[in-house]
């Protein structure tokens, strides 16, 4: 079998709850910019450098939400980073698709109930139609749950590497 290799970078999209939470900052920043002129106005080299310093602090901030996932699969190991405002990456898992117990398309209302120790959501959006998901078992942290966007290169890339039964579940999946 020849050797698999195959990234793709995907964009997490603003919910409305990250955007309120952008326009809280943006407007924290501005009280406390205002309040910092109007209070020390009499040192004005300190108010100004305060100003900066909370304006720089809401930038830092409101880029840290820019976030991507970058998804490697490298013949059935998938690593999944999450890149952080294109100045810090994190290795967010690490796993050997043989070690899936479950696989497939995302239904949020079908994973409810699930009793995962760990949830991680490396989407692009959680209510996304083209969302997948697969369960693994991790020594360290329990029993995990993994929502992810891949594209088609990706999943093509995972499936020969899965165990029978589950290419068997998948091909019924898609079928029906």
């Amino acid at each position: 079998m020849q050797d698999t290799f195959v990234e793709y970078i995907i964009s997490k999209k603003n919910t409305p709850k990250d955007i309120a939470l952008k326009a809280g900052i943006i407007l924290l920043a501005i009280l406390l910019s205002f309040a910092i002129i109007i209070f020390l106005s009499s040192v004005m080299p300190i108010a100004f450098l305060l100003t900066v310093g909370v304006c720089y602090g809401a930038y830092y901030l409101l880029t840290s939400m820019n976030i991507e996932y970058e998804y490697s699969v490298t013949n059935g190991d998938i690593d999944i980073d999450i890149i952080i405002a294109q100045r810090k990456r994190k290795r967010l898992l690490s796993v050997n698709s043989k070690n899936f117990e479950r696989y497939g398309k995302y239904k949020r209302e079908e994973h409810i109930n699930d009793n995962c120790q760990r949830k991680i959501f490396a989407c692009d959006h959680i209510e996304n139609p083209d969302n997948w998901y697969f369960t693994y078992k991790d020594v360290a942290k329990g029993d995990t749950l993994v929502v992810f966007s891949p594209n088609d290169r990706v999943l093509n890339a995972i499936k020969p590497f899965l165990n029978r039964l589950m290419q068997i579940q998948l091909d019924k999946q898609s079928n029906l």
